[in-house]
């Protein structure tokens, strides 16, 4: 399809000729519940857990580990989860001492495409339940052959990359992949199979795929499940330059390496970068238009109010995000992968060395970039609390 065709009822189209992404469309009547050998769970279905229905959703995305009850299936036995998340440390890199805008990419081994740890039994149960319950917020494909093909592509990788990696979560019999977690099964043969659904029930990853349209390489279909204040509706169909309008400096310093870099990206030679920020909010699901951010910067929303270098501890978090960029070897789709790690600030008492490197990139943090982090009114007690736990590492004996 043209893209003179596509709609302006999302951003980065030239023409309203109707069209809708299909997270705006009626769902297809024999979708992902007729494929499913089993529903999805939701939270209160797992056995030995108690859902409280008023909660927010970050009261058991925070959670380390479920409950389940001992008489689990054999199935469900063979899944156990690795364990220890990883720490990424992106601030600890030269260009935060001073500050220095970068891609900050470095080469991926493709064993370590995705990643699995602990959390992944709750995070795909959050998954679930937000693809179900708030699809037009998570969910986005535009309904052209680019956008099909490349979700198509993107399940015939993963079931083919998963069940090897992780033989203890996956399973592949032929055409049918079993999530043993989350216990459902799916057709890869079934006409009415939405690819890119099952994607996002498969990985802790967001996933947002490129594609070139027309000559232009363009945001065509995604599963955004885990934003940092921002919504896939917002960005479904731009270009790379528009995508990065908000943040300052980046196309001016690095439009041109980015691009540059898309166009060279090889099949089979993935990369990875990291992504931080410190926010006062522990939620993985933070769907907010980039036209609150603005009020986010001018005090009136998520200021900071009570936060303070003796409770940032507990009230501050770091969000990194390992982000890896893939290029498919049959449609040329580029895939952009965000996996989220949320962990309090206090989790530094056991490691200064990483908490006076922290401190000193918050220091180095221009102001316009403060700004876009969401940090302009809790920073200063984020640098007192990690400057507080180096002084109290110096001063004792054997530190």
């Amino acid at each position: 399809m043209a893209l003179r065709q596509l709609s302006q009822t999302y951003p980065g189209c030239r023409e309203n000729r109707g069209l809708r992404p299909r997270h705006l469309q009626q769902p297809r009547s024999t979708g992902q519940q007729a494929v499913c050998t089993k529903s999805a769970p939701t939270l209160n279905s797992v056995p030995g857990t108690v859902v409280n229905a008023g909660a927010p959703l970050s009261a058991y995305a925070a959670r380390s580990t479920l409950v389940v009850d001992k008489d689990t299936s054999e199935r469900a036995a063979r899944s156990q989860l690795p364990v220890n998340a990883p720490e990424y440390s992106a601030f600890a890199k030269p260009e935060y001492n001073p500050y220095k805008m970068s891609m900050g990419l470095e080469r991926l081994e493709f064993e370590d495409w995705i990643e699995v740890d602990e959390g992944y039994r709750e995070e795909l149960l959050l998954r679930n339940k937000l693809l179900d319950e708030q699809r037009d917020v998570v969910y986005s494909s535009l309904p052209i052959p680019e956008a099909d093909a490349a979700n198509r592509e993107m399940l015939q990788l993963l079931a083919n990359f998963l069940p090897g990696r992780f033989p203890q979560l996956f399973h592949r019999s032929g055409r049918m992949l079993t999530n043993l977690v989350t216990d459902m099964t799916w057709n890869l043969d079934d006409p009415d199979l939405d690819h890119l659904d099952v994607c996002g029930r498969l990985v802790q990853e967001d996933l947002c795929l490129m594609a070139d349209v027309e000559g232009e390489l363009r945001f065509v279909s995604g599963v955004v499940c885990f934003p940092q204040r921002w919504t896939i509706g917002e960005k479904i169909g731009m270009n790379m330059e528009r995508i990065h309008d908000p943040v300052p400096r980046f196309n001016q310093q690095l439009g041109r390496s980015v691009g540059g870099f898309m166009s060279r990206l090889a099949p089979g030679k993935p990369f990875w970068r990291i992504n931080w920020a410190v926010s006062d909010n522990p939620d993985l699901f933070q769907p907010v238009a980039e036209d609150l951010i603005v009020q986010t910067n001018s005090g009136l929303i998520w200021n900071g109010e009570g936060i303070s270098a003796e409770n940032a501890g507990k009230r501050l978090f770091t969000r990194s995000e390992r982000e890896t960029l893939s290029r498919f070897p049959q449609t040329g789709a580029i895939l952009f992968s965000i996996r989220t790690y949320i962990r309090p600030l206090q989790t530094f008492v056991q490691r200064p060395a990483d908490a006076a490197r922290l401190s000193q990139a918050i220091r180095n943090l221009p102001e316009d970039i403060k700004r876009y982090k969401t940090m302009t009114s809790t920073y200063q007690s984020a640098v007192d609390y990690l400057d507080g736990i180096v002084a109290d590492a110096a001063a004792t004996p054997g530190c």
